[in-house]
């Protein structure tokens, strides 16, 4: 779980992957911290936190098909699906063909046995119990993003990925599945869960 620090500000942004982190890691103001030493510092603390179903495509598309080549190499949010897929042992060509045919809804099919496999897809709660924090901020809200430039000197107009907007063909098998797995993070977050 990744937290950051501003000394000056004497303020602390908990956040999970896939939740503004690379924007994070490109503010000169806010350093990556342990989780165990912000909990030393008495720094108000804020929770970034990120609609479940646009985190879920941000991995699809920037962790699953974004760095996809046909190469050999796999990063670590591409290799979890190996093993549910009978990919061990394939060739990388075999690797590569099959995740390259991964759409949307059969990755969210996927989902429920490999979410707990990569911190980009843990429940955001996760992150959050163990710290105690008591304001959340949603990412896509105006006035929490307006309280970001503003309190917590976030820029931004930094941008370190930018996930695809295209319209998702949510089916809703798909989004039962989300709704299920996301389930507290709708809840304590303020989100509404789609049918």
């Amino acid at each position: 779980m990744p937290s950051f620090v501003n000394h000056s500000k004497k303020k602390a942004i908990i956040t999970n992957y896939k939740v503004m982190y690379s924007m994070l890691k490109k503010q000169k103001q806010w350093k990556k911290s342990k989780n165990w030493l912000v909990k030393l510092f008495p720094y108000k603390r804020f929770g970034l936190v990120r609609n479940p179903y646009d985190r879920s495509a941000s991995f699809y598309f920037d962790k699953l098909h974004k760095s996809l080549d046909d190469s050999d190499y796999f990063v670590r949010s591409q290799r979890i699906f190996f093993p549910v897929l009978g990919l061990e042992k394939a060739s990388a060509k075999e690797k590569y063909t099959a995740l390259k045919a991964i759409d949307f809804n059969q990755f969210i099919e996927l989902l429920p046995e490999i979410y707990d496999k990569n911190r980009h897809l843990h429940p955001q709660h996760w992150v959050f119990e163990p710290m105690k924090i008591k304001r959340f901020l949603q990412i896509e809200k105006e006035k929490d993003q307006q309280l970001m430039q503003d309190e917590l000197d976030i820029d931004l107009k930094i941008k370190a990925n930018v996930t695809q907007k295209d319209d998702l063909p949510w089916k809703p098998e798909s989004r039962k599945i989300v709704n299920e797995i996301y389930k507290k993070d709708f809840d304590e977050y303020g989100y509404k869960i789609i049918t």
